[in-house]
């Protein structure tokens, strides 16, 4: 856990860096849009472990509907050894002075059935983590998630698991320009 959390801070650190943003002032917090947005992943989990890594895809809807800085969200994933996980949560979004970058902080709970996947010990698992994006003109994202499932401790067993994903997601509804 030590790492995935010391990974998480130098991915968010050298991105920043690398990108050259600005001071945290460049950054504000989103608190309106008319976009719904239906997002697809495509990536892995189990990165940290030392495990096979697993194939996940997953569906996202965001409803435009906000309560000041927080949007809700309810997905599904499913991975290639037949696990899947339903969840509804609440993500809160910052975009960047120029509105071509949005960083997400988000947490769920949710539904774990194993399948032939992963041990997770519990069928409540909870989700958290940060997601980076590029803001396209017409309002879609592209970018990368990174998010722990974790049953915190309430089954016998907790081992978590990390997910690294590519994302897309498209924008639908009431759009406004920028």
């Amino acid at each position: 856990m030590r790492r995935a959390v010391l990974g998480a801070a130098l991915l968010i650190a050298g991105a920043a860096s690398g990108l050259g943003f600005a001071p945290a002032r460049a950054w504000a917090l989103v608190t309106a849009t008319d976009d719904h947005h239906l997002a697809f992943a495509a990536g892995y989990h189990d990165l940290i472990d030392g495990d096979p890594k697993n194939g996940v895809l997953s569906l996202e809807y965001r409803p435009c509907c906000r309560r000041y800085t927080l949007r809700p969200a309810v997905g599904a994933l499913i991975d290639h050894q037949g696990a899947f996980y339903g969840y509804g949560g609440i993500r809160s979004e910052l975009e960047s002075e120029r509105r071509n970058f949005m960083f997400s902080i988000n947490t769920a709970i949710g539904y774990y059935r194993r399948g032939m996947g992963t041990r997770l010990g519990h069928a409540l698992e909870f989700r958290s983590g940060f997601e980076w994006y590029y803001v396209f003109a017409n309002e879609s994202l592209l970018g990368l998630t990174f998010h722990h499932l974790s049953n915190a401790s309430l089954g016998k067993r907790n081992p978590g698991t990390e997910i690294l994903s590519l994302v897309y997601a498209l924008p639908f509804g009431n759009q406004k320009s920028r």
